[in-house]
């Protein structure tokens, strides 16, 4: 730990059951202090009996649950392919970068795959994840004029580890922060990135999609 040297960072957006569950540990006065995905915890630090059993429960969930909609096989794959490009070019990106590319244009033929994970947004007052009705989808899609398809999370990685030269959306959502871009799946490279942050802005909206297609217009 000593020789840890920081490089860059990767935001995970956690399943609202798994949240939910921590914030019930905080709420009876306990709670790990947990940085989700970090190598902070090691299994002698699990073993310390200082650690409390719905502590520990949480430290093993991080480790072994699929308990993030955007740590699979394949988006692993790009997300380690663009720190590695920005390695090589000993280059700086800001993760609430704004930009777009000329690849973008590429949309107007080009199909937009959708993960199913979008198929469901956030209800803060309720803290759980609500599924939306095909006429909820088809109206927050309704201004992108596009082809898109939704796609699952396993024939999406069978896409990205194969280099298939297709598009598609990477929604996170970390606390009330909103991360919308537009991934090139052979090259890891994001061509599109919106970012939105405070109150209300951090479920998927249908202005998102509306923006989207305008930058793919001009």
């Amino acid at each position: 730990m000593t020789n840890k040297l920081n490089i860059g960072a990767i935001h995970l957006f956690a399943n609202t059951e798994f949240l939910a569950s921590i914030n019930k540990t905080f709420g009876s006065g306990g709670g790990v202090k947990l940085m989700a995905g970090s190598s902070d915890f090691s299994t002698d630090q699990i073993k310390n009996p200082k650690i409390s059993k719905s502590d520990e429960e949480m430290i093993r969930k991080v480790y072994n649950d699929n308990i993030y909609k955007n740590y699979s096989l394949g988006m692993l794959k790009n997300y380690f392919q663009n720190v590695n490009d920005l390695l090589v070019k000993e280059s700086y990106l800001e993760l609430r970068e704004v930009s777009k590319t000329a690849e973008l244009k590429n949309l107007k033929k080009e199909i937009l795959y959708v993960p199913d994970y979008n198929k469901v947004t956030y209800k803060p007052s309720k803290f759980v994840d609500e599924a939306i009705s095909e006429k909820g989808l088809s109206i927050l899609l309704q201004d992108y004029k596009g082809k898109y398809e939704f796609i699952s999370s396993s024939a999406l990685d069978a896409k990205i580890l194969t280099g298939e030269p297709i598009y598609y959306l990477r929604y996170v959502r970390v606390n009330n922060r909103k991360f919308f871009q537009v991934v090139n799946a052979k090259s890891g490279e994001a061509i599109y990135r919106e970012y939105a942050a405070g109150m209300g802005t951090y479920n998927l909206e249908g202005q998102d999609f509306k923006d989207l297609y305008k930058n793919i217009s001009n």
